[in-house]
């Protein structure tokens, strides 16, 4: 008779056996997993480039701008440059000057000449020539230099007056040509020498106006020989005009 409990026409069931190989394999699988978890608890993996990141995980790691921080101390105040020179005084925008010169001269008849100031129709001139003789009054001593200015006038029916001779010139016209308005003209050197020489307006200034009055000047004048030596210049002449209307 049977002595188990197994049901008749059942094959036996078979029973598994520990081997050697099992338990190795399973021992060896239990240390892969513990010594990989150990592993990858201990090292950090580097990132060095943002290529290495799957996008829409870059994409989620920007995160919200910050508040802003506080505004720093101010800095430190520079150096400051230095005052500047001051500039020239400046001139009365109804004054005009001179300071010119020739050198050398001419003749009574035909003197050198140089343009010293223009305002308005009136040219003020410098005229430098040595005496001939020729003419019989005190402006042509034969061999001496003289310097002297003068006036002319573009504008008919202007007026001049110089002080210096008393001389009154009215209707003053652009045919009167030029008319001297110093007192004399410099008298500084005589036959073949080379005295310097100078006179100012001492006695006086001159005027100058047109008919209507838009221009009117007060002129004020120089005038000297040789100032620098016998070489030269022969002539040199200074002033200046103050403008009273226009």
């Amino acid at each position: 008779m049977p002595t188990s409990h197994q049901p008749a026409g059942e094959a036996p069931p078979r029973r598994r056996h520990i081997t050697y190989a099992n338990v190795t394999a399973t021992l060896a699988l239990v240390i892969a997993l513990g010594a990989g978890t150990a592993y990858a608890a201990k090292h950090h993996w580097l990132i060095t480039s943002k290529k290495e990141i799957k996008p829409s995980v870059l994409h989620g790691l920007k995160g919200k701008q910050g508040v802003a921080g506080a505004t720093g101390a101010t800095g430190a105040t520079g150096a400051t440059g230095g005052a500047g020179a001051p500039g020239a005084p400046g001139q009365p925008n109804n004054v005009v000057q001179w300071n010119k010169t020739v050198q050398t001269a001419g003749t009574y008849s035909s003197p050198n000449t140089v343009t010293l100031e223009t305002v308005g129709p009136f040219t003020i001139l410098g005229y430098c020539y040595v005496g001939d003789g020729t003419v019989n009054d005190d402006d042509d001593a034969s061999g001496h230099t003289y310097a002297g200015t003068f006036a002319t006038t573009s504008q008919d029916n202007s007026a001049l007056s110089a002080y210096s001779d008393e001389e009154s010139v009215d209707p003053f016209n652009a045919s009167s040509g030029a008319i001297q308005v110093t007192q004399s003209e410099d008298d500084a050197s005589t036959d073949s020498s080379s005295a310097p020489d100078f006179t100012g307006p001492y006695d006086g200034s001159f005027a100058l106006s047109t008919a209507n009055g838009s221009v009117v000047l007060n002129g004020f004048d120089n005038q000297g020989v040789y100032m620098q030596g016998s070489s030269g210049p022969a002539c040199s002449f200074s002033g200046y005009l103050v403008e009273q209307g226009g």
